[in-house]
C-alpha cells in the first residue's frame, strides 16, 4: 500500500487524471446562472507542467510525503499535531483606477476572514458535516520586508495594465506587475483586475518560487468595498489558499470515482454552482459547503479533517511549506532611528506623458521611532530644482502618506523626476540613504495614448510582445490589456512565443485615444521573423507616414516614396492589351508582357502538355486523348508495373535465407545466407524520445539499432538480418527511468525465429542482455552434460547439472546426477548427515522503530537459495507500523552481510530489496501469521561456517512491534562436521564455544587482569589473572611504598610533619643551647664576641638566635642572659 500510494500521485500527474485541458476547464461552467465561480488553479497546473514537464516529479515527491503523513494519522489519530501555524502574507494591490486600490478596510476584511474560516471561527459555522475541522493554520499581514524594514504588508503598485490575464504578468514588475517576495518566507497575495469572469487562481506546492502564491480579482477580495455578489465574503481567497495548501477542487476534476486525495470527502462528478444543498451524485451527497467546492460565498462554511491532515503535512520537516515556519515576517522590525523618514515612492510620473504637464504625486514612509509631524519636500527635474514644500501631518512609526505636488511643465524629451526629504520634525535626519526617491519618465506633448490588446488564443500564457521605437523599448507585455502613452513614430512591434509554436490564435490590435485601430495582426503572419518563436511588424502611431508602401514598380498602387514594403501591392491595373492574345484584360491600362496564344491543345498559353501523350496503342502508358506522342510510350517490367524497374517486386528469393521475401519476384541479390531473423519490438513509454537500442558484435561493433521514437505509447516493430553469433542487445534511456512504469508502461521484446531471447522495461539508464543465434551454436565444452559435438561456436549454454554424488548410501546422493563428481559425503560414524533445509527460529519480544534484535547464529555450509518465512507478528501499540516493515540481515561466515526488507530504515548490510520486493502483501496493520518464500539465489550467498539472522524493526516511527519468525533455510546443511573457524582455547579472551576448527586468532590480552579480589586493583571483567595484582600500601595507594604518607611524626621534632602517619625518621633536634656558638659547653666571653662578629646581619645569619632572620640587640640581651651556663 504505501509503494502504491507513493507512486499513485507520478501516475495520475503523467496519465492527466487531476489536470484537465483548457477545453475541459472551459466546460466546467455547469448549469447556466447569472454569474459562477470560475478558478484558474488547474488551467495554470497544466501551463506550468507544459512548460516544465519535469515539475510532475517535484510534486510526485511532495505527495509521497503527504500520503505518509496522512496514512500514520489515520493509524494513529493521536500523533495529529496540536501546533497552531501562522503564515505572512504580504498583499500585492495593482491598480490601474482608483477602485482597483483597495482599501486597508477591504485588504483587513479579507485576511480576517482567512483566519476565521480556516480556524472555523466563521460565524456561518454549522455541525452538517461532522468532519469539520479547524486546520490549525491562521494568517498575519507581514510586518517586516524582506530586508528587515517595516511594513504594513501592503504593497500599493499603480500599473498600466487595464487587466490581466492567467500568464503570471501581475507577479513581474517589469510586465506591469509586482515581484514576489520570497516565498519561503511570504504567501503574495496579488490582487487586481483579471478582466472577464475570473475570480482567482494560485499556485500549488513544487511550482516556481518566482510565481508562488495566489491570485484574486479585486471584485472578489474581502467582504467590503469593491466585493461584489455572490462572491463578497472573502471565500475565493479561501478557496484559493486551500490550492496554495495542496487541496485540489472537492470533485478531483473529473467524473465519479476522481479523487482529491482526501478520504472524508464524499464523491462528486463535477462542481456545484449557487447552493445546491442535498445535490447527490455517485450515490452520496455533495459537500457543497466545503470551501473547495464552486458554490457561492454564503454558502460555503468548512474544510475536512482530511483535508486539514493533508494541508498540515506541508509543515512537516522537509515539507514543502515548512520554510514558513521559520520566517521572520510577522516579527514587527525595529527601528534603527529615532528620526527617519523615508522617500519611498514617485507615484507619477512614471512612464510615458502625453500632457502638457506633470502632476507629481509621491508617497513617503515614517521609519523612525518617533512620530513624524512635519518635513521639507525639494522637488526636481533632471537634477535642477523645480520646487520646495513643506508637509505637515502625524504618522506613527512605519506608516505612510501620499502627497500631490505642485504641476510642472517640462520640455518634450526623457527626463528624471526626484524629490528628496529634509528637516523632519524640525531637525536632522538620522539617516539620510533613503531621504531621495526618483523616476524617469518621457514627455510628449504631442503623443499617443496607444491600448495594446493581445491574447483570443488556446496559449496566451506563452505570448509576449514589446513595442520599439529605434532600439528603445516604450512597452511591453503578455496578454491581456494595457494602455501606454507613447512618442509618435514608426515602432516595430515584436512578438514571441515562449514554447516556438506561434500565437495559436492569439492576435494583437492597437488602438488610439479615440478607439481607432492603429494595426493588428499576429505573430502567425507577421511581416518578418520565424512565424514560430518570433516576429515583428511595422506599426505607425501618430505619423502620416513611416515609409510603408508598395515598393514593387510593376504594381498599380507602386509608391516611389515608399522604403518599406507593407504587402498592400495591387496588381489589378496590370494585364494581356493585345486584343489578339488568348488572355486579353480589355481593363488592363498597363501591358504586362504576359499576352500569349492558345497551344495545339487549344489551351491559352499552354505547352500542348494538355493533349499531349503516348500515342502507341500498345504500349502500356497509351493514352486515347492524346493528339501529340511526347516519346513517353513504355511497357510493363517483369513486375507487371509500367515502365518499372523491377524494384517492386524485388528482393531475395532464396527461402533459404533468413531475409528471404516470399513477394519477390526478381532476386536483387540481398539473401542472406546463414544469418538469422531478429524482431525488436518497442512499446514506448510517455517519454518515447529518451528511448534507443543497440545490437553490437563480440568487437564492440554495433550491427543493429533503434530509436530515439516519436509517439508515446506506441508499438514499434523491427526486423533486423544479422549473421550467426552472439551479440550483445542494450535497451537505454537517456532520463534513467527505463520505459516502465513512472511514466507509461513501456517494454520491450526481442525474439529469433519466434523465440523470445530479451525482455523487460524496468530499468534505469540501460539493460544488456547477451543473445546468441543461429546454427553451430551450442556448447562446445566436452565435459558438459549438453555438450554438442556438431557446435562450432561456444554460445555460453554449457550446462553441468548433470554431476552430483551417484552414491546412494552418501548423505549427498543425488538421484537427477549422471555422472559422479567424485564428492560424495558419506556419513560420519557419529553424526550420520548433516540436516538441510532445516528450520530456525528469532523472535523478539518488543523492537522499537529502528532498533536491531540480538542476531541468532548456526554453523552451516551451503549455498542459501529459497528462504521461506513465517512471521508471527504482534502490533504492540496499534500505530501505523506493518508487518512489511520487518528486515531481516544475514551475516555469512566470510564476514559480509546483506539485508531483504524494510520500510524506510537503511541498513549498513547490502540491501537485496525492501518489503515491496520481498514480502509486498504484508502492507498491513493487522497483528497475524504472515508468509513469504524468497528467491536469494541469485545473490550467491554461499559458505561454511557461522551464520548469523537479525531482525530490524525497518519502520523508523514505529512505537514498537513483536516476531517471532521461522526461517527455512533452503540449501543450507547444519552438523558436528561443518567448519566453524575461531579461537578454540577455552582460556583465551576471544574463545569461541561454536568453533571447531582453531583458526589460529585466539588472543589473551584483552581479558587478562588482576582476579584477586581481594586485591586493590581486581578486574572484575578479567577472566585471565596476569600476575599484576596489588595491595595498598600504609597510605591506602594502590601498590604504594608509604613514601606518599612517610615523615617526621614527632611533634617536638624542628621538622614535624603532622600529615605524616608513617615515621620513616627523619626527626630532627635544634641544639640545647643556641647561645652556645662555639659548641664548647659553655657560654662565655668568646660566644659574645662571635655574636658581635655577626651583628648587622639580616641573611642566613650564623648567630640569629631567636630565628627572627636577623642578629640584632634581641640576640645579644637573649645571650648576655645565657652568660656563664653550662650547656
Amino acid at each position: 500500500m504505501k509503494q502504491l500510494l507513493q507512486t499513485a500521485f507520478l501516475l495520475l500527474l503523467t496519465a492527466g487524471v487531476f489536470v484537465p485541458s483548457l477545453a475541459q476547464l472551459s466546460n466546467e461552467a455547469g448549469p447556466k446562472a447569472d454569474r459562477q465561480r470560475e478558478c484558474y488553479t488547474m488551467g495554470n497546473l497544466e501551463r506550468l507542467m507544459h512548460q516544465d514537464p519535469k515539475m510532475a516529479q517535484r510534486m510526485g515527491v511532495i505527495e509521497k510525503q503527504t500520503q505518509s503523513h496522512v496514512h500514520s494519522l489515520r493509524s494513529n489519530p493521536a500523533q495529529r499535531s496540536q501546533m497552531v501555524v501562522t503564515i505572512p502574507v504580504v498583499f500585492h494591490v495593482l491598480y490601474n483606477t482608483a477602485a482597483e486600490n483597495i482599501s486597508e478596510a477591504q485588504v483587513l476584511s479579507q485576511l480576517q476572514i482567512l483566519n476565521d474560516d480556516f480556524r472555523r471561527l466563521n460565524a456561518d459555522q454549522d455541525n452538517v458535516w461532522a468532519q469539520a475541522a479547524d486546520t490549525q493554520i491562521e494568517f498575519c499581514l507581514a510586518s517586516q520586508d524582506p530586508q528587515g524594514n517595516p511594513t504594513d504588508g501592503i504593497l500599493r503598485v499603480p500599473t498600466n495594465v487595464t487587466s490581466f490575464g492567467t500568464n503570471d504578468a501581475m507577479k513581474f514588475t517589469s510586465q506591469g506587475g509586482s515581484d514576489a517576495w520570497p516565498a519561503a518566507d511570504y504567501m503574495n497575495f496579488w490582487v487586481c483586475d483579471l478582466g472577464s469572469s475570473l475570480l482567482g487562481y494560485a499556485q500549488f506546492p513544487g511550482g516556481p518560487a518566482a510565481t508562488d502564491g495566489i491570485v484574486c480579482n479585486y471584485t472578489a477580495t474581502g467582504n467590503t468595498g469593491t466585493a461584489s455578489a455572490p462572491f463578497d465574503l472573502g471565500r475565493t481567497a479561501t478557496h484559493e489558499v486551500g490550492h496554495y495548501l495542496n487541496l485540489r477542487h472537492i470533485w478531483g476534476d473529473g467524473g465519479c470515482g476522481a479523487s482529491d486525495f482526501v478520504d472524508d470527502t464524499p464523491d462528486s462528478d463535477g462542481p456545484n454552482y449557487g447552493c445546491a444543498l442535498g445535490n447527490v451524485a455517485c450515490g452520496t451527497e455533495d459537500m457543497v459547503q466545503n470551501y473547495m467546492d464552486y458554490s457561492d460565498d454564503a454558502c460555503m462554511n468548512l474544510f475536512s479533517q482530511g483535508q486539514s491532515d493533508r494541508m498540515n503535512a506541508l509543515f512537516l520537516p522537509g515539507g514543502a511549506r515548512a520554510s514558513l515556519l521559520a520566517s521572520t515576517g510577522c516579527t514587527p522590525a525595529v527601528p534603527d532611528f529615532d528620526l527617519d523618514a523615508q522617500a519611498q515612492l514617485v507615484i507619477a510620473p512614471q512612464a510615458g506623458v502625453c500632457a502638457s504637464s506633470i502632476a507629481p504625486v509621491i508617497r513617503i514612509r515614517n521609519n523612525g521611532a518617533l512620530t513624524l509631524t512635519s518635513l521639507d519636500i525639494t522637488f526636481s527635474i533632471d537634477g535642477m530644482t523645480e520646487g520646495t514644500t513643506s508637509w505637515n501631518g502625524s504618522l506613527d512609526y512605519s506608516a505612510i502618506a501620499e502627497i500631490a505636488l505642485a504641476d510642472i511643465a517640462p520640455e518634450d524629451g526623457t527626463h528624471t523626476f526626484s524629490f528628496t526629504l529634509s528637516n523632519p520634525n524640525g531637525a536632522a535626519d538620522q539617516n539620510t540613504a533613503n531621504d531621495t526617491a526618483s523616476s524617469d519618465f518621457f514627455m510628449n506633448s504631442s503623443g499617443s495614448g496607444v491600448t495594446v490588446t493581445v491574447g483570443g488564443g488556446s496559449w496566451d500564457s506563452e505570448v509576449g510582445w514589446s513595442l520599439d521605437l529605434n532600439g528603445t523599448v516604450y512597452a511591453s507585455g503578455g496578454a491581456g490589456t494595457t494602455t501606454e502613452c507613447i512618442p509618435n513614430g514608426c515602432y516595430t512591434f515584436n512578438m514571441t512565443d515562449s514554447y516556438g509554436d506561434g500565437w495559436n490564435g492569439a492576435t494583437y490590435t492597437l488602438t488610439d485615444d479615440g478607439g481607432n485601430v492603429l494595426a493588428s495582426g499576429s505573430l502567425d503572419n507577421a511581416q518578418s521573423g520565424d512565424g514560430s518563436t518570433s516576429g515583428s511588424d511595422i506599426v505607425q502611431i501618430g505619423v502620416t507616414s513611416c515609409g510603408l508602401g508598395c515598393t514593387d514598380p510593376t504594381a498599380c498602387n507602386y509608391d516611389p516614396a515608399a522604403t518599406l514594403d507593407d504587402g498592400s501591392c495591387d496588381f489589378a491595373c496590370v494585364g494581356c492589351t493585345d486584343p489578339t492574345a488568348c488572355n486579353y484584360d480589355p481593363t488592363a491600362t498597363t501591358d504586362d508582357g504576359s499576352c500569349t496564344v492558345d497551344d495545339q491543345c487549344g489551351v491559352c498559353g499552354g505547352d500542348n502538355s494538355t493533349c499531349t501523350g503516348c500515342t502507341d496503342a500498345a504500349a502500356c502508358n497509351y493514352d486515347a486523348t492524346a493528339l501529340i506522342d511526347d516519346g513517353s510510350c513504355t511497357v510493363n517490367d517483369d513486375c507487371g508495373v509500367c515502365g518499372g524497374d523491377n524494384s517492386t517486386c524485388g528482393g531475395c528469393t532464396d527461402p533459404a535465407a533468413c531475409n528471404y521475401d516470399p513477394a519477390a519476384v526478381i532476386d536483387d541479390g540481398s539473401c542472406i545466407l546463414g544469418g538469422e531473423d531478429l524482431t525488436v519490438i518497442i512499446l514506448t513509454d510517455n517519454y518515447p524520445g529518451e528511448t534507443t537500442w543497440t545490437v553490437t558484435d563480440a568487437a564492440g561493433t554495433t550491427v543493429a539499432s533503434g530509436g530515439p521514437y516519436a509517439t508515446a505509447a506506441t508499438e514499434y516493430v523491427e526486423q533486423v538480418c544479422i549473421d550467426a553469433g552472439c551479440y550483445t542487445f542494450t535497451i537505454s534511456d537517456s532520463f534513467g527511468d527505463g520505459v516502465c512504469c513512472a511514466y507509461g508502461t513501456g517494454a520491450y521484446t526481442v525474439s529469433s525465429n519466434g523465440t523470445v531471447v530479451a525482455s523487460g522495461g524496468e530499468f534505469t539508464t540501460a539493460e544488456v542482455t547477451e543473445v546468441c543465434l543461429g546454427s553451430g551454436l551450442g556448447c562446445t565444452d566436452a565435459t558438459a552434460c549438453n555438450y554438442e559435438p556438431e557446435a562450432t561456436t561456444d554460445d555460453g549454454t554449457c550446462d553441468f547439472s548433470c554431476y552430483g554424488c551417484t552414491d546412494p548410501a552418501a548423505c549427498n546422493y543425488d538421484p537427477s546426477a549422471t555422472i559422479d563428481d567424485g564428492l560424495c559425503e558419506l556419513p560420519d560414524p557419529v553424526d550420520g548427515c548433516p540436516t538441510c533445509d532445516y528450520p530456525l527460529n528469532v523472535v523478539e519480544a518488543n523492537l522499537a522503530g529502528g532498533a536491531a534484535g540480538t542476531a541468532v547464529t548456526t554453523a552451516a555450509t551451503g549455498t542459501l537459495g529459497v528462504l521461506d518465512v513465517v512471521l508471527n507478528w504482534t502490533n504492540t501499540t496499534g500505530d501505523a507500523s506493518w508487518a512489511a516493515d520487518m528486515q531481516l540481515e544475514i551475516g555469512l561466515p566470510d564476514g559480509s552481510c546483506v539485508a531483504i526488507g524494510g520500510y524506510n530504515v537503511t541498513s549498513a548490510c547490502a540491501d537485496l530489496g525492501n518489503y515491496a520486493l520481498v514480502w509486498p502483501t504484508w502492507d498491513n496493520t493487522v497483528s497475524g501469521v504472515y508468509s513469504a518464500s524468497v528467491d536469494l539465489s541469485a545473490s550467491n550467498l554461499s559458505g561454511n561456517g557461522l551464520w548469523s539472522f537479525t531482525l530490524v524493526n525497518g519502520y523508523s516511527a514505529s512505537a514498537g512491534a513483536a516476531y517471532d519468525v521461522t526461517l527455512t533455510l533452503n540449501g543450507l546443511c547444519t552438523s558436528d562436521s561443518v567448519d566453524v573457524l575461531g579461537c578454540t582455547d577455552e582460556t583465551a579472551c576471544n574463545y569461541n564455544p561454536p568453533a571447531n576448527v582453531d583458526d589460529g586468532s585466539c588472543e589473551y590480552t584483552s581479558c587478562a587482569g588482576c582476579t584477586d579480589a581481594t586485591s586493590c586493583n581486581f578486574d572484575a571483567t578479567a577472566t585471565l589473572d596476569d600476575g599484576s595484582c596489588l595491595q595498598s600500601d600504609a597510605c591506602g595507594v594502590c601498590g604504594g611504598d608509604n613514601s606518599t604518607c612517610s615523615g617526621c611524626t614527632d611533634p617536638e621534632a624542628e621538622n614535624y610533619d603532622p600529615t605524616a602517619t608513617v615515621d620513616d625518621g627523619s626527626c630532627s633536634y635544634p641544639p640545647a643551647c643556641p647561645e652556645d656558638l662555639n659548641n664548647d659547653g659553655q657560654i662565655t666571653v668568646a660566644d659574645i664576641l662571635a655574636l658581635l662578629a655577626d651583628f648587622g646581619c639580616t641573611s642566613e645569619c650564623d648567630a640569629d638566635l631567636n630565628g627572627d632572620g636577623a642578629t640584632n640587640v634581641n640576640d645579644i640581651l637573649q645571650i648576655l642572659a645565657a652568660f656563664g651556663n653550662n650547656c
